[in-house]
């Protein structure tokens, strides 16, 4: 039986019991996200708490996303150092990550499984890379790890039809040569599975010849690659073993690299000649810059036609310019002063740097997340702290590390929740297509989730997948050589054989004040209307005062409770009912999830000054979307004056 409670008594003439309904009655009918940054009190709209959470594009707190494994799980505990896309010139895309002394690759619509591409590299190094085209009609990936050689990747594959002793022939009628695989030599090498061979010839024909080591047993049907080739100082691309390092970046027929041996300076190639670091005064000529201060180079950018330099504590920007009969004169401007005696903007690292559609995003060293939107005509630099609504999360941080990426206007970024955490352990996610609104008015232009707990991400990725025209988003773990592919119609995390995928969400909303912080008062009714599949049981918590101190009271709210839900129809508005009938549109199609209201049985007799509202779930496909939520305010209690005389 449901618990009996005394009857109120209000003066009605003083206090007359109001409804407040969230969102209706918040600015523009929305909630305003996750925020953290201030008293409860002062965040009217937001939510404050909470893991696991993320903000559809209605505004609506719901069930993160999910995810998956690419391929077969391993239970190594060797983490990924850097990941990757390249598509060929054909439009293959390969994934590459990096981990151990070995790269690997994924071939998009071809792998089910990641495959060695080249191993026999300095262990734990983290790789920079450039994807980029030459004068000579080539594109291909130029990756180095800063002590290596660097390695050329083209992306080359074809499909094997028969071997023999000491050949390999390829199915189709085109030559290897046309499938973009290098003339054979004594430095021509194909890998098939985790077999590296060399080839010497009869890349013109369907079969390479010349083949070492016996490739007889490889199986019909199996993807062969061309391997990276090794820019060790031999011809054609001798340049390049002199010009060593792991920040890279690609730019308007440009590779760029901020040098292993000498740090802080900034080198870029000729134009449409990568391999090519020759510097002059020339239309093309290649260049060197050394940057003062603030250290060595940490990252590269790109804004606009200009490519951005960063050091810790400092931006350089680079354009080309037309100056007398030259067009491709290099300019560069420093966006960001820097001395020993300030802290100013720039990047930490490589992989924590990476652009959007309304700029460059980059991590300062003092934990601020800057998006750079543009610079004016006098060179001054446009920017906004995108980390505002959740800075202390950030300051709780350690950004060493970090990385991040933004797909479909979503920045995702992770990094080490606090001193303690050895590697990568929570990610925030935010849309830059909405904005947060502080007690004062001022707006940020994203929306942030609450913190993702359980994935623990060293790197980013972004494919598409032209199956479903949808680019997926996908991740490289911190703590093995894992992959995993974000779900977003899924709400479980990696299911696997003995594994339910299941996770906790939380999320507590603002403290209510009910525009009276200085009055205790009472409420005798209150509503939750959510979203929910059939199988999500839900915890709701009323904590009066901050966390719950006066006292808490809950109730479960579940989604196989059909008293509380509301069943419906949804039509498709094409091909419209005519005028006059209740129902519009046709072909009904099924509720993606049901919706339920449940009312909350309140003791009227708990006298608060604010009160929060808590909802969580913990299990398996647990998947809820909050609509709204009220509470009828009974009494505001009048407090006697008190003065004071001196």
């Amino acid at each position: 039986m449901p618990r009996e409670f005394p009857e109120i008594k209000v003066d009605m003439a003083k206090n007359r019991r109001q409804w407040f309904v969230f969102p209706d009655q918040l600015s523009g009918g929305k909630f305003s996200g996750f925020r953290n940054d201030n008293d409860a009190s002062q965040l009217r709209g937001s939510f404050v708490v909470g893991q696991n959470v993320k903000f559809s594009g209605n505004g609506l707190p719901a069930t993160r996303d999910g995810y998956e494994v690419m391929g077969t799980e391993a239970s190594d505990v060797t983490p990924v150092q850097r990941a990757w896309t390249f598509e060929t010139r054909g439009g293959d895309i390969f994934e590459l990550k990096s981990y151990a002394t070995s790269v690997y690759y994924w071939l998009q619509g071809t792998s089910t499984e990641w495959a060695l591409l080249k191993s026999g590299f300095t262990t734990t190094l983290e790789f920079g890379y450039g994807n980029i085209g030459e004068a000579g009609g080539e594109f291909h990936s130029f990756f180095c790890n800063g002590t290596d050689d660097w390695q050329q990747f083209n992306g080359a594959n074809a499909v094997i039809s028969s071997t023999t002793a000491n050949s390999i022939t390829k199915t189709g009628s085109g030559t290897w040569t046309a499938s973009g695989f290098y003339a054979g030599s004594a430095n021509a090498f194909v890998i098939i599975g985790s077999t590296v061979y060399n080839y010497t010839g009869g890349e013109g024909t369907t079969t390479l010849t010349g083949v070492t080591p016996n490739p007889t047993g490889e199986a019909n049907g199996s993807l062969v690659v061309q391997s990276p080739r090794a820019l060790d100082g031999t011809a054609p691309t001798a340049d390049l073993a002199n010009f060593v390092g792991r920040v890279i970046e690609a730019h308007d027929g440009r590779l760029h690299v901020g040098l292993s041996s000498r740090q802080s300076t900034w080198n870029y190639s000729k134009l449409n000649n990568p391999d090519d670091f020759t510097t002059g005064s020339s239309d093309g000529d290649g260049g060197t810059k050394d940057i003062e201060f603030s250290g060595g180079v940490t990252a590269f950018g790109k804004l606009n036609n200009a490519i951005l330099c960063y050091k810790k504590r400092n931006i350089k920007m680079l354009n080309y310019v037309q100056s007398g009969s030259l067009i491709d004169v290099p300019k560069y401007t420093t966006l960001v002063p820097a001395d020993d005696k300030s802290t100013t903007i720039g990047a930490v690292n490589q992989r924590s740097t990476f652009s959007t559609p309304y700029g460059m995003v980059s991590v300062t060293t003092d934990k601020r997340m800057i998006l750079l939107t543009g610079v004016t005509q006098n060179e001054q630099p446009q920017y906004v702290v995108l980390s505002t609504p959740i800075q202390s999360i950030f300051d709780d941080g350690v950004h060493d590390d970090a990385s991040g990426i933004c797909v479909n206007n979503i920045v995702w970024y992770a990094f080490k929740s606090d001193i303690n955490s050895t590697y990568n352990d929570v990610v925030v996610r935010g849309d830059l297509t909405q904005q947060s609104t502080d007690s004062e008015g001022r707006t940020t232009p994203i929306l942030w989730d609450t913190p993702y707990v359980g994935w623990n991400v060293k790197d980013w990725t972004a494919v598409y997948n032209a199956t479903d025209g949808e680019t997926e988003v996908h991740w490289h773990s911190s703590i093995s050589s894992n992959s995993y592919r974000v779900t977003p119609l899924s709400n479980t995390d990696n299911p696997q054989s003995g594994q339910d995928g299941s996770f906790t969400t939380t999320i507590r909303s603002w403290a209510e004040q009910f525009g009276a912080p200085h009055k205790q008062k009472r409420i005798t009714n209150g509503f939750i209307e959510v979203r929910m599949s059939e199988n999500t049981e839900m915890t709701a918590t009323l904590l009066y005062d901050e966390d719950g101190t006066t006292q808490q009271t809950e109730k479960t709210l579940s989604g196989s409770s059909a008293d509380h839900k509301f069943t419906k129809v949804t039509y498709n508005p094409f091909g419209a009912s005519a005028f006059g009938s209740v129902q519009f549109g046709s072909n009904p199609a099924a509720d993606d999830l049901p919706r339920y209201r449940y009312f909350l049985e309140i003791n009227p007799n708990i006298y608060f000054f604010n009160v929060s509202l808590q909802l969580s779930t913990s299990g398996a496909a647990q998947n809820w979307e909050i609509v709204r939520w009220g509470i009828e305010l009974a009494e505001a209690v009048e407090q006697n004056d008190t003065k004071f005389k001196i």
